[in-house]
This record gives C-alpha cells, sequence and structure tokens, in this order.
C-alpha cells in the first residue's frame, strides 16, 4: 500500500515548507518537497527510487496531493517529468510568487 507522509519543516506567517516520504509497504521508495506560499501549493522536488520508476507511483502521488490540496503547481528538471507533468496537468504561467522557479526551470504545469 502506498503512503504519502508529510512533516512540516518550516511554518513561517507566509509560506511552509514539508517533506514528504513516499512509502510502499513499509519501505521509502521516494521523497518530494512541498512549499506553500500564499494559496499556492508547489512541489519543489519528487524523486522515485530507479526501480520503482515507470509504475505509476509518482503519478499517484501527484495526482493525490493535487486532490487533497485542491491543485499543485510543478516545474520539471528532466525530460521524463516534463512527460509525466504535461500528461497530468496544464502548462501555465507560474503565480508571482513562484516565478523564479520557472527560471530556473522553464516550464510550470499546474495539476488538479
Amino acid at each position: 500500500m502506498l503512503k504519502i507522509e508529510k512533516r512540516l519543516t518550516e511554518n513561517e506567517d507566509t509560506y511552509k515548507f514539508y517533506d514528504i516520504d513516499i512509502i510502499l509497504n513499509g519501505e521509502k521508495i521516494g521523497y518530494a518537497e512541498l512549499f506553500i506560499i500564499d494559496e499556492y501549493n508547489y512541489i519543489k522536488s519528487i524523486e522515485i527510487k530507479k526501480e520503482y520508476r515507470s509504475k505509476g507511483y509518482g503519478t499517484k502521488v501527484l495526482t493525490d496531493l493535487a486532490a487533497e490540496l485542491n491543485g499543485l503547481y510543478i516545474c520539471p528538471d528532466n525530460n521524463d517529468a516534463e512527460r509525466l507533468y504535461a500528461r497530468l496537468g496544464d502548462e501555465t504561467n507560474a503565480p508571482e510568487c513562484l516565478e523564479s522557479e520557472t527560471d530556473e526551470y522553464g516550464t510550470m504545469y499546474y495539476i488538479q
């Protein structure tokens, strides 16, 4: 069974930052970083162990988080991520508070 375990690591007036462990049958198979600023939910990074990739776990984590948070923003940092995010969401302009992320990575997607 896939579990998403969030830990609040920073809680400031204007933002929150969470570390997320991705657990499958008791084994940590990946992690993600979630940044919430104002009403915007942004996945800073997500990584699944190589042997667990292309099995739907990343898709499940992103769609579950998007449903829980009423949507999230994400920027791909490689071609595989670009294909996944394009399949799951829509290319969008970054909210002003996240523009520095598109400067670093380029395209931003919104997953509902």
